[in-house]
Formats: structure tokens, sequence, C-alpha cells
């Protein structure tokens, strides 16, 4: 997001401020209550459109700042200060994404919530609260994450029928049918 600066000397000055995340806000929010008499101008410049490297896309978005300052190309129009904080927070949803899409790590968790965003909603009973974070950052007390971890010599179920992993032990395993039967009943 670049904000242009009309000055009342007439001189302007271009910051560009990342509103993405809580700080740029808070200090966003502070600089726009020391210069209440000063006119401000909120424009998106898309500074991350086909630019490859972050420095090259911040210097696009300040070379557009410059260009709409200097009267060189218009402002696509004035927007509220709400409107910068939901322009900033589509821009961080999306950059989020494409992060949490493209990263090597959490691939398990991953899978079972792709989107960033997703409300997780916990259950009352603490215990099976616990449990369920354990399931989605991969760390339970099943065979196959001890045996992942080092804790176990084996991440191989008792029933001998295959690894000891969250969908097996919920679904598949023979120790457990009876249990799964009862689940399948409440659902």
């Amino acid at each position: 997001m670049a904000v242009t600066l009309e000055l009342p000397e007439g001189y302007s000055r271009i910051f560009t401020v990342f509103l993405h995340d809580r700080f740029a806000r808070t200090k966003f929010n502070d600089i726009i209550g020391q210069i209440q008499s000063i006119r401000i101008n909120l424009v998106k410049a898309t500074g991350h459109d086909s630019t490859y490297g972050n420095e090259l896309a911040d210097q696009h978005a300040r070379d557009k700042a410059k260009m709409i300052a200097y009267g060189n190309i218009s402002a696509p129009s004035n927007i509220t200060t709400d409107d910068a904080y939901k322009i900033a927070s589509e821009i961080s949803i999306k950059s989020w994404q494409h992060y949490w899409d493209h990263e090597s790590k959490g691939r398990y968790t991953y899978h079972m919530i792709p989107s960033v965003g997703t409300k997780v909603t916990f259950p009352g009973c603490r215990d099976i609260g616990i449990s369920y974070c354990r399931i989605l950052i991969h760390d339970t007390m099943l065979k196959s994450d001890s045996y992942r971890t080092g804790i176990s010599d084996t991440s191989l179920c008792e029933c001998g029928k295959g690894e000891e992993t969250i969908e097996h032990f919920l679904l598949h395993c023979g120790i457990y049918a009876e249990a799964r039967c009862d689940m399948m009943d409440c659902l």
C-alpha cells in the first residue's frame, strides 16, 4: 500500500506502508493521528504483480507512488482508511496462503486445513481439544508419530495390519472396531 502525503507547504513525500501486520497498522494510525491537517491520498500500488524478489516489488510500488504523486499517472481512486485495511487484509491473506501452499513444513496439517483463515472449532472438553491439536500438529502418541520422533521402535500397529496412523486408528484397526462402531453411530 503506498501512501501519498501532500504537505501544506506544497512538498510531497511518499511512504510505503505495509499494513499487513499489527505493528504497521498501529504505526500508521499514530502517523494519521499526528498529521490531521495533511491531506492523505491512499492508492493501491500493486508491487508484487509479475515482479520477482521483494526488493524489486517494493521498488516498483515506490515508483508507482512517485508517478502518482508527480501527476505522471492518475490514482485509481481515493479510498477510506477502512478500505485500505480491507485491501491490506486481502493482500496479507493472499500472501499467507501463497506461503502456506509452497512451504515444505507442516504438510500434514496442510492436508487437513489447506486454506488459511479457516476457523477451527474446538470441543468444550479440554482433553478432546488437546487430542485434536496433537492430530493437527502430527504429534500423537500413536506408533507412527512415536516412531518418527524416536520414541517407539516400530510404527506398526499391534493388530498387525499396517502402521498405527491416525487414519488406521480411527478407521481400520481391528482392535478398536467396537469403539469405531459406537463412534459411527454417534455421527
